[in-house]
């Protein structure tokens, strides 16, 4: 396996499984609140399921990696479905890779 994608698979899991204390979410920071709104659009497959209904089943993680700002979705407890990550080109602001977990 390549490094990148073993180093990305690492990253999917541990923001999946909420880290060390999924019970506890960690709120972003207020700079991050554009890339977030985007990865919520991404999961509601682009309107299809409002935002806001999305925003409530999910708690946001961000994770800044070297070329990439990743968003993990993961689905607050007592929700069904899989979570998501979304990852965000730093220079080019592009969609870099979806995940969900469990596919």
């Amino acid at each position: 396996m390549k490094p990148q994608l073993l180093s990305f698979t690492f990253l999917v899991t541990t923001m999946a499984a909420g880290g060390c204390h999924a019970e506890t979410p960690v709120p972003f920071h207020e700079v991050d609140r554009p890339l977030v709104q985007r990865a919520l659009n991404a999961y509601s497959g682009n309107g299809k399921i409002p935002a806001e209904q999305v925003a409530r089943r999910v708690y946001p993680v961000v994770v800044h990696l070297p070329g990439q700002t990743c968003v993990g979705l993961n689905l607050k407890r007592g929700m069904a479905g899989g979570d998501i990550s979304v990852c965000f080109d730093n220079k080019t602001g592009g969609m870099k890779s979806y995940y969900v977990n469990g596919q």
